[in-house]
């Protein structure tokens, strides 16, 4: 298995695979229609656009903006189109219209927030228009997303007091808000209590469980606490995430923590084989696990086996030579070693000073430098040293308390002991606590830290087996609204997530779910066409699935290459098999699979049936062209421009089954006749139907006649029409560039005019 990388969310790729919403019908609005060519258009160049391209679907997105101000997916479209070209301004403008269509949504808000917050000069201008957001009405998830904004421009100015007032604020608005949660572990200093980092710890892990760092840091501290039981819990989770995200080793550094709890668990077989791996694997690590491991041998009885290890590690640093070529954490381990395994002060003292020199905050660092001042009889500048890490240091502690004890001073080595926070229940620096005749001061974790455990009681380790069993958490389902579609129909498609579970499942690209779903298409009819990876279709309002919630979104899928075959062949049937998969990955290879709680659905079966071309269907396919219902006209010139371009391609041999002889002059005589019709509408229908046909010169003629008619979108789907000629258009398309009324109809002209002046290497900005 390789590794993957998650499938990117937004801008030009998106914007070409995305399915775009449909009303609740058969048919499709005019801005719909207008969609979907743009989705049409992208589908169809993907991989190959051009800066024609891009702004072809530019335009048409403002164009069904025009027709349908309240048409979401074009303003979310051309919200990524903005972001992808920089235009910030646009961006904003999409942000708005998005949020004044629907104000409860959660990702516009999000978004509208953060380009709000970067247009504003100074840190008190961005926190006065905060707060003016803040105080106007908002849902308790936006003003939740608002304090944690605020929040983040206090912990800028390290006002830790202020931060950590709006995190909790946010946090009451909104438990599940990412950006507070995260923040609360970014508001933490010396003055924190480990209950509060744990806490606020075990609340990230609880949204984000995937990512490695977090659950290891969560892990680390129970484990330094005593909660063994719970931090193995944490440790197991930590490897599971860094396995399913990386499909590697994990670091030393967490294999020599995870040593150490399984210790203290008592399971001694697999921390020595934990140990030897590192050194094994990590030069840069094998001091420590030596070290480790040559105590943890010589604590079992296993001196035969632990001798070796002190040799080995007597081998390695007798070759340092020259303290300025080595790194400093090897002249720490070095003279922690002639401290502790093989006494040599002086040497341990010329060590530790070395390693000083270089990292003088160091807390490893300092304990050593304490421990070799010790051993060289300056137990003034050892207790300097030692005496301000001593309580979190259990070496640290010792080796202070072992100074008093050594002046016949007991109470004060008890007192030294009892300070030490967390005091150690196993490894090294215990055995050495143990050794002191001092009364024990380790206590149950629990009653000693009982904020901690209650913390652990607020969190809910069940989340990781969402790796596991993702549908355990999420029920993603997909239908369509009929098994049965006519030609001229939408293809529609419904994808549903619900949170079965009790625990609220972030959204996003970099959260616990992804929201997209990656559909793929198999059509039986004249033959077997693939669509694999065809496109995509992503729930992108909510940025959280809260327990119970479900959330819905329906698209057409008729778009791209499925389209053309199916208005290829509008009288043969059409077999369609659909799959879609949730949160998809895409290998270094190329290869997609189900990403973090991703799961594949389908196949989901249905049939585009074949017209029928009886006398009476054919007469009442006519009949309907002419119809006073937009719906049932739209369909029949749809199925009308369908048959004639059926006709067209069995005419040249491009067709596998011979197609029922329908008249194709009087298809194309009502088709002329619509392009002649009052009904600017019916116009634009028809024109945008062309794309099934072939163009004679009578179609082009009426198609040109329409480039002088008074509404903007007829002219600006002539202009579509007429460009399948090419620079045989040139003339006249440069002359629309200048002269027509309407900047969308100058803009796809110029467009246009310069796409075909343009050599064809260019490509559109990926």
């Amino acid at each position: 298995m390789t590794q993957s990388r998650r499938l990117p969310c937004a801008l030009f790729l998106m914007l070409l695979t995305h399915i775009c919403a449909v009303a609740d019908s058969t048919g499709r609005t005019t801005a719909e229609m207008l969609l979907d060519l743009a989705r049409d258009h992208g589908l169809n160049c993907a991989g190959k656009q051009t800066r024609c391209d891009v702004e072809h679907i530019h335009i048409l997105l403002r164009a069904a903006t025009r027709v349908d101000p309240d048409l979401v997916p074009a303003h979310t479209w051309l919200y990524e189109l903005a972001q992808l070209c920089g235009d910030e301004a646009a961006a904003a403008r999409a942000l708005t219209e998005l949020l004044r269509i629907d104000p409860t949504n959660e990702v516009a808000f999000a978004r509208w927030l953060d380009a709000g917050v970067r247009a504003q000069q100074t840190v008190e201008q961005r926190r006065k228009w905060l707060n003016a957001v803040a105080a106007a009405e908002r849902t308790p998830v936006q003003k939740a997303q608002v304090h944690a904004h605020l929040a983040r421009l206090n912990l800028e100015q390290l006002d830790l007091p202020a931060a950590r007032q709006h995190i909790a604020t946010a946090l009451a608005l909104d438990a599940a808000n990412i950006d507070a949660v995260l923040l609360a572990t970014e508001a933490h200093d010396d003055s924190t209590t480990p209950a509060d980092r744990a806490r606020d710890l075990l609340r990230l892990v609880q949204l984000r469980p995937h990512v490695f760092e977090y659950v290891w840091q969560a892990a680390l501290l129970f484990d330094r606490y005593g909660f063994v039981a719970d931090a193995e819990v944490l440790f197991d989770a930590a490897l599971l995430a860094h396995v399913e995200q990386t499909l590697d080793t994990p670091p030393a550094a967490f294999q020599l923590d995870f040593t150490r709890n399984r210790m203290a668990r008592g399971r001694l077989d697999d921390a020595i084989s934990l140990l030897r791996d590192v050194i094994r694997r990590d030069p840069h690590a094998a001091a420590e696990a030596g070290h480790l491991l040559h105590f943890l041998l010589a604590s079992t009885g296993q001196s035969e086996q632990a001798e070796p290890v002190r040799q080995q590690l007597a081998r390695r640093f007798a070759e340092l030579r020259t303290p300025e070529d080595v790194p400093t954490n090897e002249l720490a381990q070095a003279a922690w070693f002639y401290c502790t395994l093989s006494a040599q002060p002086d040497r341990a003292l010329m060590l530790a000073r070395a390693a000083t020199k270089r990292a003088p905050e160091d807390g490893f660092v300092q304990r050593v430098l304490g421990w070799a001042l010790a051993a060289n009889a300056e137990p003034d500048a050892a207790r300097a040293v030692l005496e301000p890490i001593a309580t979190s240091d259990p070496y640290a502690g010792y080796r202070l308390a072992m100074l008093a004890a050594e002046e016949d001073d007991q109470d004060r080595a008890r007192r030294i002991v009892a300070a030490i926070d967390p005091l150690p229940i196993s490894g090294p620096a215990a055995s050495l606590l143990g050794t002191m005749d001092l009364p024990p001061a380790a206590t149950q974790p629990a009653l000693r830290y009982p904020e901690m455990q209650k913390a652990l009681q607020h969190f809910d380790p069940r989340i990781f087996a969402f790796f596991a069993e993702p549908e355990q958490f999420v029920k993603a389902s997909l239908t369509v609204a009929d098994r049965s579609t006519d030609p001229g129909d939408a293809w529609w498609l419904q994808l549903d997530l619900t949170n079965r579970s009790p625990i609220p499942i972030p959204l996003g690209p970099d959260e616990l779910l992804n929201p997209v779903f990656l559909i793929s298409i198999r059509m039986q009819g004249d033959r077997t066409r693939e669509y694999g990876a065809l496109g995509t279709v992503s729930i992108d309002h909510a940025r959280t699935l809260r327990p119970g919630q479900s959330i819905s979104v329906r698209r057409t899928i008729d778009i791209g290459p499925p389209r053309r075959a199916s208005r290829s062949t509008p009288q043969h049937l059409q077999r369609i098999s659909l799959t879609a998969m949730l949160a998809p990955e895409q290998s270094p290879a190329g290869e997609w699979g189900p990403g973090l709680g991703g799961q594949t659905l389908g196949p989901l079966n249905f049939n585009r049936i074949p017209v029928s071309t009886s006398g009476t269907a054919i007469r009442a396919i006519f009949a309907a062209a002419a119809a006073d219902s937009p719906a049932r006209q739209a369909r029949a010139i749809e199925v009308l421009t369908e048959l004639l371009g059926e006709q067209q391609r069995a005419t040249i041999g491009h067709l596998t089954y011979t197609p029922t002889q329908i008249s194709a002059r009087r298809i194309q005589r009502i088709l002329i006749d619509l392009l002649a019709g009052d009904d600017w509408k019916v116009r634009v229908r028809t024109l945008a139907a062309l794309a099934n046909v072939g163009l004679d010169r009578e179609l082009v003629t009426a198609v040109e006649r329409c480039l002088a008619h008074e509404h903007w979108l007829v002219r600006l789907m002539s202009l579509r029409v007429l460009a399948r000629l090419g620079p045989q258009f040139l003339e006249q398309t440069e002359r629309i560039s200048q002269t027509d009324p309407d900047e969308l109809c100058r803009a796809l002209a110029a467009a246009l005019v310069d796409d075909w002046r343009t050599p064809k290497q260019e490509s559109a900005p990926r």
